[in-house]
């Protein structure tokens, strides 16, 4: 398989913050791809560079060396259809005038979608996380465990390609978790979607089939996954 097949491509990145002494390299020159199905757990602990990392594959930010491309999805996140790429967010991340429907069906409507179907397909969604009654409700309204799952499902509404989870079961207990990861797998094998999980859980990344590890801004992972 090619680096034209992979869905994202990372060509010896590396990211930086700060000049000088106090730089800070967050990314060592790094490369690596996600395959369409391919499922992976990028393990290690807080600081090691994993946020960092999907940030970058995700195009949210910018290397400060090396080239990230998407050549499975088409080009340039910023030209991507609307919901190719998933993401979940370490952080809060739902509009707060939303309510929880409209949250997960932003999405759908960024791609065209009529409001009433996407809000039906949001609460679908929702309703596969046992949220549904939190439908009518807004973000000040929730626990920070619920929104987390929330993010989740507003991820995976519209069936995107590749989904990017940074820390999707930080903030939940066990079963919670094994709700979301079991989603978020299933999910991703009946789209055939790449999956990359960020975790620092064990039992979170032995769900995954591939694991990355991630120690001081360098990923290490086997030889065939290397483009």
């Amino acid at each position: 398989m090619t680096d034209d097949s992979a869905l994202v491509v990372a060509d010896h990145v590396s990211r930086t913050y700060g000049r000088g002494p106090s730089a800070v390299v967050a990314v060592h020159g790094t490369s690596c791809r996600i395959l369409a199905g391919e499922q992976i757990a990028l393990v290690g602990p807080s600081g090691s560079g994993k946020s960092t990392l999907v940030h970058l594959l995700a195009g949210l930010d910018t290397p400060t060396n090396g080239v990230i491309r998407w050549p499975g999805l088409g080009g340039l996140p910023a030209r991507l259809p609307a919901g190719s790429l998933g993401l979940v967010f370490q952080g809060p991340s739902l509009l707060p005038d939303l309510d929880i429907a409209e949250n997960v069906a932003f999405p759908l409507v960024l791609s065209g979608h009529p409001g009433p179907s996407a809000r039906a397909a949001a609460v679908m969604m929702l309703r596969e996380l046992d949220l549904a009654d939190l439908a009518d409700k807004v973000p000040g309204e929730i626990s920070g465990g619920q929104a987390q799952r929330v993010a989740v499902a507003r991820a995976l509404v519209a069936r995107p390609r590749l989904i990017l989870a940074d820390e999707p079961t930080g903030q939940l207990d066990h079963a919670s978790a094994a709700i979301v990861v079991a989603l978020l797998t299933d999910r991703a094998h009946e789209l055939n979607a790449g999956l990359l999980v960020t975790t620092h859980d064990p039992w979170v990344a032995a769900q995954l089939e591939i694991q990355w590890h991630m120690i001081d801004g360098r990923p290490r992972f086997s030889q065939a996954m290397v483009p």
